[in-house]
């Protein structure tokens, strides 16, 4: 990831362009983490509040993730990443193809091994999430949050 010191008038729009351009170009790809707020704000020559803001607004438009805790990821939604192939050039959609091919025939025999493994509780709570995220959907929310929480349960190892 190629990152710059941004201008101080404009912090917040080149700290989200810088990451947004990664994610387009394919630097960034799909349940990558992002760097920590610390170490962003150190290659930004920021503020960690600043840092923060941004990854706030980033999530709120579908571009991240965070998983209270463990980090701040790039969205696994298929609308991301359809939109930041949309706009590449032939060879990196052809590579960037490839990736979802590989990940639609390992994540469903992943995904079948987690189920096997998981506890009872661990059911029971992914059965919560999913339920909200339900609720949410019907209520005319997108259900990104509970989405999110899925797959920090699954990614963290707690499904």
């Amino acid at each position: 990831m190629a990152l710059r010191a941004v201008k101080r008038k404009r912090i917040h729009e080149d700290i989200a362009a810088q990451i947004r351009r990664d994610v387009v170009e394919g630097q960034l790809r799909p349940g990558d983490r992002l760097p920590s707020e610390r170490l962003l704000s150190l290659q930004f020559q920021v503020s960690r509040p600043s840092v923060r803001e941004r990854i706030r607004t980033l999530e709120s438009m579908g571009l991240v993730e965070t998983c209270s805790g463990d980090g701040t990821y790039v969205a696994s939604n298929v609308e991301v990443a359809l939109g930041a192939w949309r706009s590449l050039p032939l060879a990196k959609k052809d590579a960037l193809r490839d990736g979802f091919e590989a990940r639609k025939i390992i994540g469903p025999k992943i995904d079948a091994l987690a189920a096997l493994r998981a506890t009872e509780g661990e059911i029971r709570r992914t059965d919560a999430i999913l339920a909200r995220q339900a609720h949410q959907v019907a209520d005319g929310q997108t259900g990104v949050e509970s989405d999110s929480a899925f797959h920090c349960s699954k990614s963290s190892g707690k499904f």
